[in-house]
């Protein structure tokens, strides 16, 4: 499927392993109706930009995070100013 473009397909409750993604452009998707999340687990996605995206309730667990950014603040910057703010409480 190198160079492939695949569009207008319902995809839900599909499962992808051991898939190579370098360079994969993913673009006007939704959850539609079901309101399922996509989960990613053991996924590289070193510096992949996420733009315009809709991550409200997203969340990390145990993931790499050196040198992520959000709104291009270093997110170790945004969490040692979380922690200075609630020590002082």
């Amino acid at each position: 499927f190198k160079k492939s473009l695949i569009a207008d397909l319902n995809l839900s409750h599909s499962e992808f392993a051991h898939v190579t993604f370098g360079g994969v452009y993913v673009h006007d998707t939704t959850l539609e109706d079901e309101e399922e999340p996509v989960r990613f687990e053991r996924c590289d996605l070193k510096g992949s930009p996420f733009k315009s995206c809709n991550l409200n309730n997203v969340e990390l667990i145990d993931c790499e995070t050196e040198g992520m950014r959000i709104n291009n603040i270093l997110v170790k910057d945004l969490l040692d100013a979380y922690e200075v703010v609630h020590k002082k409480r």
